[in-house]
């Protein structure tokens, strides 16, 4: 049987214990969106590799869609806690 990636048994940090998807796969194949699905994480398409295509990862179960690096920082530093500073 073919093993999708991050496989459950696979993933070095300790995903059982995180809740659901507060975790955010990106990859750019069917077997990273169902590799995400594996353990519980949020699948995210990295479409600034010209040979995906977005409607294939969207039907293989991804669930956000990143056109570039950058656009992918800007989401996660909007949702980076923030820090407040007593002065």
């Amino acid at each position: 049987a073919l093993v999708s990636k991050p496989h459950s048994d696979s993933v070095v940090f300790d995903w059982r214990s995180t809740p659901r998807d507060s975790v955010l796969m990106v990859g750019d194949s069917w077997t990273d969106m169902h590799g995400a699905k594996n353990i519980g994480a949020i699948a995210a398409a990295a479409l600034w590799n010209t040979e995906v295509c977005p409607e294939h990862l969207s039907e293989e179960g991804a669930e956000l869609y990143f056109r570039s690096p950058k656009d992918l920082a800007e989401y996660l530093n909007a949702r980076a806690p923030k820090v407040s500073q007593d002065s």
